[in-house]
């Protein structure tokens, strides 16, 4: 398991990616609006990317991260946190 910031991850990809956004509130998602910085963090994972936040937020702070949360929506790709939730499951779901 590799833990580092999205800028750590220029150039490489993983099988299966997590980002995490929870930064997002009433302070703004900040970097995550900057569309270099979102290109690297939505596309370094191979197989499976896991984006974990508060979509509401995400939603309404860029054209870019509404049309993601709604593709995943649409794809049924969208999981809302539950303790049942089985992860591994999920991740290998196709």
């Amino acid at each position: 398991i590799k833990v580092n910031t999205v800028d750590a991850f220029q150039g490489s990809e993983s099988d299966v990616i997590f980002v995490s956004c929870v930064r997002g509130g009433s302070g703004g998602v900040g970097f995550l609006t900057d569309p270099q910085r979102l290109n690297v963090a939505l596309t370094r994972a191979v197989s499976t990317l896991v984006v974990v936040g508060n979509m509401t937020t995400l939603k309404t702070s860029s054209p870019v991260w509404r049309d993601l949360v709604e593709d995943a929506v649409k794809r049924k790709l969208f999981y809302f946190y539950s303790p049942s939730l089985n992860l591994g499951k999920l991740l290998k779901h196709k």
